[in-house]
């Protein structure tokens, strides 16, 4: 492992451990793992089948922000969205996010500016549906002072990324006569990169297409929440609509900073956070929280992992024969 992956990895496990302690701290693990126990299997299976509902609402949005001269079959989408998923949640995002752009790239007829403008215009997407659920929130219930300072924040930060996407995106004449202008070598590369990226991100040009990928973000923020009453479901417990909307709203941020693989603690804290906020005791809180995020995980995962198991298996029906199996044939 490189040593800048090795402090990654060590930064994201001490947060991760430093969240879950202080979680942890205030509860009985006793009462809340009875509290585990008692939940409703069939709620949660209804959870993980409303999450699992993202990846086809995620592979929509990926393909929506394709230049229109990329053509790639939905299928292919899925099954990169589907794998990139797996990375993004076994894996700090950072990671997983470039796994997403080198799976994409590698598509025929697609190539690294399309993949990364489709990274850009995605989490300019994602953004904005944040700052809608959490101003949302904020005109329904009080939120607390960690998540009002969480919402200022993920206001500058996209802000900040619209501001530069869209740029890009307005500006491809002149990016293109900039690095058209380019000395042969690596800044000509660059350059050209660059000159690439402004011209794909053609779909900030086109508001109908840039309109279908928003729609999917927020259809995704939907299941979540869908998702997260039926968790609440199967420990018995039934909420208002805000307060689902609050729950939302904390697990939008914890996702704000990804770098814990699967943003596991921050997840957990954030969620925690909310429940108790809405008079939840601490072990139910807890209870929730682990098995919300457990129910999210495995509808995140469970496709990319099973097309990962079948292509290797594939794989391995296609690797010829040891040398000694074959002995007496002839060439």
């Amino acid at each position: 492992m490189r040593p800048a992956r090795r402090w990654l990895w060590l930064f994201a496990w001490l947060v991760t451990t430093l969240l879950l302690v202080l979680v942890l701290k205030e509860v009985s693990l006793t009462r809340a793992a009875a509290m585990f126990q008692r939940a409703s299997i069939p709620w949660l299976g209804v959870a993980i089948a409303i999450s699992m509902i993202n990846l086809p609402l995620g592979a929509t949005q990926w393909r929506a922000m394709l230049p229109a001269s990329v053509v790639v079959t939905w299928r292919k989408i899925f099954d990169v969205f589907a794998l990139t998923s797996v990375a993004n949640n076994t894996t700090p995002s950072v990671i997983g996010h470039a796994t997403g752009v080198v799976l994409l790239a590698a598509e025929p007829g697609v190539g690294r500016s399309a993949a990364l403008s489709v990274l850009a215009l995605d989490q300019v997407a994602v953004g904005l549906v944040k700052i809608v659920v959490l101003l949302v929130a904020s005109a329904l219930v009080p939120l607390p002072a960690w998540m009002r300072d969480g919402l200022a924040s993920l206001l500058t930060a996209v802000g900040l990324l619209v501001v530069l996407v869209g740029m890009a995106a307005f500006q491809h004449a002149r990016v293109e006569r900039w690095a058209a202008a380019r000395s042969p070598g690596w800044t000509k590369a660059l350059a050209q990169l660059a000159s690439d990226w402004t011209r794909d991100l053609e779909v900030l040009r086109a508001p109908r297409r840039f309109a279908v990928g928003v729609s999917c973000a927020a259809g995704i923020r939907v299941t979540e929440a869908l998702a997260i009453v039926a968790t609440q479901a199967a420990f018995g417990l039934h909420l208002p609509p805000s307060a689902t909307i609050l729950v939302l709203a904390a697990t939008a941020l914890a996702t704000f900073v990804p770098f814990a693989p699967g943003n596991l603690g921050v997840y957990e804290a954030a969620t925690f956070a909310a429940y108790r906020l809405l008079g939840v005791d601490a072990e139910s809180a807890l209870a929730i929280a682990f098995a919300q995020h457990a129910c999210q995980w495995i509808g995140a995962v469970s496709v990319g992992y099973v097309l990962l198991t079948t292509k290797r298996a594939s794989t391995d029906s296609l690797t010829p024969a040891a040398p000694e199996a074959r002995t007496g044939q002839r060439p």
